[in-house]
């Protein structure tokens, strides 16, 4: 039975010199815990402490019960990163499914690995997911960090080092020795000038991940290697901002328009030809983006003018509702054309069903879906981030390994920037390293 397993049975208590004894079994420690709860929005006053937290609930046989010894501030973290919609881990015990942890690698503190898997698991789908890169493909490619210096930055520094990889980092000067001492190969000052000039006299870029935002995407998508599937990575995007201003609907069409924006101008710098569906008062604007097509939505059926035309490499949905009934249609068939949406129904299930049985309903549709169309020889795809248990395995075995090290003794020695850890036993109140 492993740590996590053991856990679930019983609520340990070492204290030095001693063996663990069990924590009183009495109804009241059985049903309630220390623990920092919200009860309404706002800034850190609203933050409170209680001893008297409800004591987490195992509903489901994939769940597990975790005592929490050190937790990062995002606030996400212990050996896993909860997912938003769940139980935040400032509490003396959290409940996760078992898909969305791991082991904490044994050379790492509780305190110091507590740092590690939000930061590490959002590297990890940026760099890993999205952007393409492996241990087997890395050696070849040059990456650029856009703000490396920070909890994302310097573990990816650090992975794509002990892939191979060639990395370079913008940061202030004042970062330049920990960027560099976590291997870098070349740093940019973005506090000495326009950094976009210093890029620019550089060789250009096989993947590009970005954790600035604003204006770097204007110039940073030209540092890219063209033709070669080069990838731009963004960790800065609008959709929370939306969907807390608009609201969840809104929200996800005001985001969809924006990536649709973005893609087509990214699009044209590429040399790709792109036809955009839009309403006749929004033409003036896509054709100032660089749109080669555009197609009226307001004239008529969509479908039947679009079906005139040459078949698409790759579509992407916007619009969702009845489109994907025959979208699928005008891709080009056996030559890896993709069908990618933004408009899922992941929300709309979660909110009717619950988040098990909601994720559930989604994932049945996306398998169906992928299976009847890739039988017609298109790829027809959504996008989530999960926490990635599987992934902190492999991350975990990179720390054991003495691949990552610097930066992990630089958190547990209060160096690293722009990251926190509370840290939740005492040493000395578990003796367990598990």
């Amino acid at each position: 039975m492993n740590s996590a397993q053991r856990i679930m049975c019983s609520r340990w208590l070492s204290r030095p010199g001693t063996t663990r004894r069990l924590f009183s079994t009495t109804r009241r420690r059985l049903t309630v815990m220390p623990a920092w709860v919200i009860d309404s929005y706002g800034g850190n006053d609203v933050l409170r402490f209680t001893p008297n937290a409800g004591f987490p609930v195992v509903n489901y046989p994939n769940e597990v019960v975790v005592r929490v010894h050190a937790a990062g501030l995002n606030p996400l973290d212990v050996w896993a990163a909860i997912p938003p919609w769940k139980q935040g881990s400032l509490a003396e015990f959290v409940v996760l499914s078992s898909n969305e942890i791991s082991h904490k690698p044994k050379s790492l503190s509780h305190t110091a690995a507590a740092s590690m898997p939000y930061v590490a698991a959002t590297a990890w789908s940026a760099l890993v997911n999205t952007g393409g890169l492996k241990q087997e493909n890395c050696a070849e490619k040059r990456i650029l960090l856009l703000g490396g210096s920070g909890g994302v930055g310097t573990f990816a520094i650090q992975m794509l080092k002990a892939w191979g990889g060639h990395v370079t980092v913008t940061c202030s000067q004042d970062a330049e020795w920990l960027v560099r001492g976590l291997g870098a190969d070349h740093v940019v000052d973005y506090t000495a000038g326009p950094v976009e000039v210093a890029l620019s006299t550089l060789e250009k870029f096989d993947v590009i991940l970005d954790n600035v935002g604003g204006d770097t995407e204007r110039w940073a998508l030209g540092l890219l290697k063209p033709w070669c599937g080069a990838k731009y990575v963004t960790l800065v995007t609008p959709f929370l901002q939306n969907t807390d201003l608009l609201g969840v609907a809104d929200g996800m069409l005001q985001t969809g328009m924006t990536v649709a924006s973005k893609a087509l101008k990214m699009l044209k710098a590429w040399g790709g030809h792109v036809t955009v569906t839009c309403s006749q008062d929004a033409e003036w604007l896509v054709r100032g983006l660089g749109a080669d097509h555009v197609v009226d939505y307001t004239a008529g059926p969509v479908e039947v003018a679009l079906s005139t035309l040459e078949k698409f490499d790759v579509i992407l949905d916007n619009v969702g509702g009845d489109t994907e009934r025959w979208a699928l249609g005008l891709l080009k068939p056996w030559c890896g054309a993709k069908y990618v949406t933004l408009v899922t129904p992941f929300l709309q299930n979660t909110d009717l069903l619950g988040v098990a049985d909601g994720m559930l309903q989604t994932g049945m549709t996306v398998a169906s879906k992928a299976l009847k169309h890739l039988c017609k020889g298109v790829h027809y795809r959504w996008g989530f981030f999960v926490p990635n248990g599987p992934a902190l395995d492999d991350i975990g075995e990179m720390v054991d390994a003495g691949k990552v090290p610097h930066a992990l003794r630089k958190v547990e020695g209060g160096h690293a920037r722009g990251k926190t850890v509370v840290q939740v036993i005492r040493r000395g109140e578990d003796r367990t390293d598990h």
